[in-house]
This record gives C-alpha cells, structure tokens and sequence, in this order.
C-alpha cells in the first residue's frame, strides 16, 4: 500500500499541489508542449521549466493518476485555502527552477521566493491557527557536510548528507534546533501517527 492507499482507507483527505500541472494538462489536450514560463530562464518546455510528471509519484499509480481530489495544480492551493477546502494532508512542489535544485536555468533565491510565498498564503489563511508546515529538500545540493552520514538507513542503503528540515506553525517550539536523527521516511511516520491512531510501519 501506499501512504495515499492508507489515507484513503482511514478516511483522511489529502492532495498533492504541482506547479504548472494544469498547464501541462491544457497543452496535452491542444498536442503541444507546455509554453516555459516567461521568468524561467532556461527557457525550454522540459524540466525545469515546465511540469514533470517524475517528481510526482501520486501519479504513479492508476488509482490516483490525474485525479484532481488527489492532483491539483498549484493555484488551486490558494482558493482551497480561502474556500476552506483544504484537505487534511498536502504536498506542494514548485516547478524545477523553483526547486532550488543546483543547475542550469535555476537561481537559489527563486525558490526561496515559492517557499516563503507559500508559506505566507498559508500563514493568512484560516488554516493559519492549525497547520503546521514542514519544509525539506531531497538532497544536499553537492554542498560539502562537516558531519559524516550516520551509517545505514531503514532500506538498507547508506545516508547521504545532511538535508534541513523547517517546521512551521503554531505547534512547532520556537527557536529550536531539534538534534534528533531523521530521514525522509520520517515525514510518513509523522502522518501515521497523528491520522492514523498512532499506528506506524503501515506501508511495510
């Protein structure tokens, strides 16, 4: 089963908000590619410019795939928010040059930019008072870590540098810097345990 499979079975709603996915849906309908956004510099209508269905694995799956209660673009985010349509677990991604992924066509601060703006439009919404917003990357960028992987993740397989983690919200502790080794599977477990009656290891 997948986290989604779980959710699903237990009743809890969830989505996942990908930038330029409507557009990339529009352009499939008309046979063209997808036009680049006018401030991506690279430009072209392939990553990073535009939509990849690689990033998303919710469209993986048959049972999930382009369905918008599970795959809505992001500027659906913002209404949901205002019409208080949010569902209980979300995922959001920027288009790649709002990745902050190292590469051509890419500049840091337009990614720093989507975070902090989605953030912000959470921050004034209803949901404000409830929500708690956490902010990860895939990797470390290429960057050099002072600190050594730990050793052998839960798969078998060795841990990479070190990547951040941002929790924000009113259920986070302020000004804390937590020292507590996590992984991206933890994300998963998180969900588990306040969705799902504190039951974890369900996707093993």
């Amino acid at each position: 089963p997948t986290i989604g499979d779980v959710l699903e079975t237990a009743g809890v709603s969830w989505a996942w908000y990908g930038e330029g996915y409507q557009d990339m849906v529009d352009s499939q309908k008309q046979g063209r590619c997808p036009r680049p956004p006018a401030d991506c510099d690279f430009g072209v209508s392939l990553y990073p410019c535009v939509f990849d269905v690689g990033d998303y694995p919710v469209d993986y799956y048959a049972s999930f795939a382009d369905k918008p209660e599970h795959l809505r673009d992001y500027a659906k985010l913002k209404s949901d928010l205002a019409d208080s349509t949010l569902p209980q677990v979300v995922w959001v991604r920027g288009l790649g040059y709002h990745s902050e992924h190292p590469g051509v066509g890419v500049r840091i601060s337009d990614g720093v930019t989507f975070v902090k703006d989605t953030v912000d439009m959470i921050e004034r919404s209803p949901y404000q008072k409830d929500t708690l917003v956490l902010i990860t990357w895939d990797e470390g960028g290429g960057y050099f870590d002072h600190v050594a992987p730990p050793g052998m993740g839960t798969d078998n397989q060795p841990y990479g540098t070190r990547v951040p983690l941002l929790a924000i919200g009113p259920m986070a502790k302020a000004n804390a810097i937590s020292h507590a080794q996590l992984e991206h599977s933890s994300l998963v477990k998180f969900i588990e345990w306040n969705w799902l009656g504190k039951k974890t290891g369900q996707l093993a």
